[in-house]
């Protein structure tokens, strides 16, 4: 009877690893987690220290975006303002190859097994051997394709600006079908069981942002942006049935926001906050949502037990109820907020921007998820520009001084 017991137990235990490592891939190759809720069931422990950082050029002026990369095994993937994708080693930081485009890359990139695929400002979607780098295809859009690139079932997805969101054939490049996009810049955007959360808006629409099902061809409902004061959208949230967005302008010389919940299949809404940025008067409000708009990842939700997390690049992180729109909590900092926030386990990764004239550098701070309790913060050479990525046991992110950063566990 004892051995018995034995041997279920050791089954047992060899099923909970093979589910518990099976489920902690390096992979990230989604743009903000799946379902775009900026969170992932890998934990990574601080404190953290450099594994490796890459200065990718020397620059006078800062830069202003830096979009995360995609990870697939052993190789990270990133484009650059210089124009140039790279591929690096994630262990040593080698560089494994470069392909180099007519135009900076401010797409986010992603990956399957056999290629990489980003979008340039040269206004090419671009697929490339994931190994050696070498060009498989290229697509001419019309425009520059600062988009996130997103693969559903055998087709790529990409929208140019002010131009029109294509669909290709994942193998050959060639168009399948397309949709006009009039109106919308630097788009990003997910497909959630093959429907496409946001779509530019219908041609009778243009000003409105849209859900659109790749199946049938139709656009299911839309958000009528033409009555807002907002001119900036952030990327989507999905849980169950609800979709989760934020919306910003200046308004008046005031920052504004709204954050939003509405049901998913008919965009209802179920709840909306309203809110003004906390800033010191010292900063240049204008300049801080320009720059901040930069960024695809500007203002995007995260999602955790309930709750959904908002950075909107001023000096608070607010957390509302998933469920009533209630504000549970929010935290104040000493300098802007920069990046959208990432949820690792049960810990919440923000950048905080450097303000030279304060004499306050960039740094990288690890909050609970839980009550934003403040676990760890580390100095970094200038500004995160958009939310780190966990693989393994690492984070990842850029800077605006064109550093490339890799952290790992110290412990």
């Amino acid at each position: 009877m004892v051995s018995k017991i034995c041997k279920t137990l050791q089954l047992s235990l060899l099923l909970f690893f093979i589910l518990l490592f099976s489920g902690c891939s390096r992979d990230w190759l989604v743009y903000r987690g799946k379902g775009g809720t900026g969170s992932t069931p890998a934990s990574i422990q601080p404190p953290l220290g450099v594994k490796w950082k890459l200065l990718l050029q020397e620059k006078e002026n800062l830069r202003e975006s830096f979009n995360p990369p995609a990870v697939y095994g052993n190789s990270l993937y990133f484009g650059s303002a210089d124009g140039n994708l790279y591929a690096l080693d994630i262990n040593s930081g080698y560089m494994e190859w470069v392909f180099r485009t007519a135009g900076p890359i401010n797409s986010v990139p992603t990956a399957d097994r056999d290629a990489v695929y980003i979008g340039s400002s040269d206004g090419f979607v671009y697929a490339l051997d994931r190994k050696s780098g070498e060009l498989i295809w290229s697509f001419a859009t019309e425009s520059a394709v600062n988009s996130t690139i997103v693969l559903s079932d055998d087709r790529v997805f990409a929208i140019s600006d002010a131009d029109a969101l294509y669909c290709l054939d994942r193998t050959t490049g060639a168009l399948l079908w397309s949709l006009p996009n009039p109106i919308w810049l630097r788009n990003s955007f997910q497909i959630h069981q093959g429907t496409v959360y946001f779509s530019p808006g219908p041609p009778a629409f243009p000003h409105t942002l849209a859900v659109y099902d790749t199946q049938t061809h139709e656009y299911t409902w839309h958000v009528d942006t033409d009555i807002d004061v907002f001119n900036w959208y952030s990327f989507p949230a999905i849980s169950g049935d609800r979709l989760f967005y934020a919306a910003a302008g200046v308004v008046n010389g005031n920052w504004e926001y709204r954050f939003s919940c509405l049901d998913r299949n008919t965009g209802i809404p179920i709840w909306q906050k309203g809110a003004t940025a906390f800033m010191d008067s010292r900063l240049d409000v204008n300049d801080a949502f320009r720059k901040s708009t930069e960024q695809l990842d500007y203002l995007a939700p995260a999602l955790y037990k309930k709750r959904v997390y908002f950075a909107a690049g001023d000096m608070k992180l607010r957390v509302y109820h998933e469920r009533t729109g209630e504000l549970l909590w929010d935290k104040d900092f000493e300098q802007p907020l920069s990046g959208a926030p990432l949820i690792g386990g049960s810990r919440l990764f923000i950048g905080l921007e450097e303000v030279a004239e304060w004499g306050l550098p960039g740094q990288i701070v690890c909050l609970s998820a839980e009550n934003g309790r403040e676990l760890w913060r580390m100095e970094i050479e200038g500004s995160l520009l958009s939310a780190p990525v966990i693989s393994g046991k690492w984070l990842i992110f850029g800077t605006d001084r064109n550093l490339f950063y890799v952290l790992e566990e110290v412990f």
